[in-house]
């Protein structure tokens, strides 16, 4: 019996796992990114010291104590790993993604697990504020590759704007009215009352709360966004990581499929260097979810053979489609031509018996329309330019 809170991947979800990877993977080379591979254990103090407040420590964090008497925690988000490596090798400045499982001791219901996957990217060493927009760029490119509506929501928070934003709230909430989160979230990390799905109240949106500065780099994102064709809705989000320090999004359809932001203190927190940078994460699994309903994956070509008579035959030419580079479904295990075409979903289905060996003529039909016909297998071959 598997853990609570994972799953395995096979049939569609693993079709559309490996399409989400080769389409991210794509795309994010294509924008000049290196992929990058790091441990699934970092020493706990890795995320305790960067996101120290937020519920992936508090509550999600998969922790034990090694045989060294090390503290060691499964690898919950990509970006502290990332940090921690880049500072390190000092590369930077940089741009590199990960497609890599995290682990999380959450509540598994709809779009959450306990052991996760995400894409993500990070781009490090660059303060100017179209990194930040090239980030959005890329998930929207592979949001639009993949055939997935979602919902840009984006806001600032700026390190004064966040000051003055935590005196607002905290001479605004009475702890009495509070959820037995919120409580805590107040004496940890105030902004995280905005995420609350308990306590819902109307706040005032951190916009009001930047200052000059922090207004103009806002706004010069947002009009780059607009030059380059992407539509937003302006969100009071805050992201549940603490590390973030300007600009921050999310993409959402129902729930968020993916979210980034500007941190440019995290480096600092890791290697005491100044260094700017600005990074997503998208889970794959909420990517998958929405996609199951487009899995149009399909074999091109099934061989069917009559009889075991035919069979030989029959896997010599299965396996001369395949060495052409065109995917073929053979029956391993002799069946009824019904039962051997109950397997596929492929377009076009290559019928031998005896008759057809004989002649080495195939009798060749299309299984959306029904349509049949005689072709040679050279013929067949030539219709793929092979």
């Amino acid at each position: 019996m598997k853990l609570r809170g994972t799953q395995d991947f096979y049939g569609s979800k693993s079709r559309l796992f490996d399409r989400v990877e080769s389409v991210s993977k794509r795309i994010l080379e294509d924008s000049s990114f290196e992929r990058i591979r790091f441990p699934l254990i970092e020493r706990a103090d890795l995320f305790k010291r960067t996101i120290s407040s937020s519920d992936i420590v508090n509550k999600e964090l998969y922790q034990f104590t090694d045989r060294g008497g090390r503290e060691i925690a499964l690898v919950p988000e990509g970006t502290a790993p990332v940090a921690r490596a880049v500072s390190g090798a000092s590369l930077y400045p940089s741009k590199h993604y990960y497609i890599s499982p995290f682990f999380r001791y959450d509540r598994p219901q709809k779009g959450r697990y306990r052991q996760l996957h995400q894409v993500g990217a990070e781009i490090v060493g660059y303060k100017d504020e179209f990194a930040d927009v090239e980030s959005v760029l890329i998930l929207s490119s592979i949001f639009k590759k993949l055939g997935i509506d979602a919902k840009l929501e984006v806001n600032f928070l700026g390190m004064e704007g966040r000051e003055r934003y935590k005196k607002y709230l905290s001479e605004t909430l009475s702890c009495s009215d509070l959820c037995d989160d919120c409580k805590r979230r107040v004496s940890q990390n105030i902004l995280r009352v905005l995420d609350c799905k308990v306590c819902k109240r109307n706040y005032e949106d951190i916009e009001k709360f930047l200052d000059t500065k922090e207004r103009e780099s806002y706004e010069k994102i947002l009009s780059l966004l607009q030059e380059n064709g992407i539509e937003y809705e302006k969100k009071n989000i805050v992201r549940g990581l603490d590390y973030y320090t300007g600009f921050v999004f999310e993409f959402v359809n129902e729930l968020t499929i993916a979210a980034g932001g500007r941190y440019d203190l995290l480096y600092s927190d890791i290697s005491n260097k100044d260094v700017k940078a600005v990074g997503f994460g998208a889970g794959i699994e909420r990517m998958i979810d929405l996609l199951e309903d487009l899995d149009k994956s399909r074999e091109e070509i099934a061989v069917i053979y009559v009889s075991e008579d035919e069979k030989r035959e029959a896997f010599r030419v299965a396996n001369l489609l395949r060495s052409k580079g065109i995917s073929t479904y053979f029956s391993l295990d002799s069946c009824k031509i019904g039962k051997q075409l109950s397997r596929t979903r492929a377009k076009y289905s290559v019928i031998l018996g005896k008759e057809e060996i004989e002649n080495k003529i195939f009798t060749l039909k299309d299984m959306d329309s029904g349509g049949q016909e005689k072709v040679s297998l050279n013929i067949l071959l030539r219709r793929y330019n092979v």
